[in-house]
C-alpha cells in the first residue's frame, strides 16, 4: 500500500511540476494593440495618507502601517 502511494505521489510530482512564480509582475495597458508598461516617470514617488479612519482602522493605525511598509 505504501509503495503504491509513493508511486502515485512521484507521478503527481513529475506531471504537476509547478511553474516558477513571477516575483515581479510587469503591469501594463494595451494601447493601439501594443502592451505599454506602467511605470513611475520619476522617483521618489510622493504619496499622501488621508487623516480619517474607517471602521476598525484608525487614521493613526493606517499611517503607522504605511510607514512600516515603506521602511521595510
Amino acid at each position: 500500500m505504501t509503495r503504491r502511494v509513493a508511486s502515485i505521489v512521484a507521478v503527481a510530482l513529475l506531471i504537476g511540476q509547478p511553474t516558477p512564480a513571477l516575483a515581479y509582475l510587469k503591469f501594463g495597458v494595451p494601447i493601439r494593440g501594443q502592451q505599454v508598461t506602467v511605470k513611475w516617470a520619476q522617483t521618489p514617488v510622493r504619496y499622501f495618507v488621508a487623516n480619517s479612519g474607517v471602521p476598525g482602522v484608525s487614521a493613526v493605525d493606517f499611517q503607522d502601517a504605511v510607514a512600516r511598509a515603506f521602511a521595510s
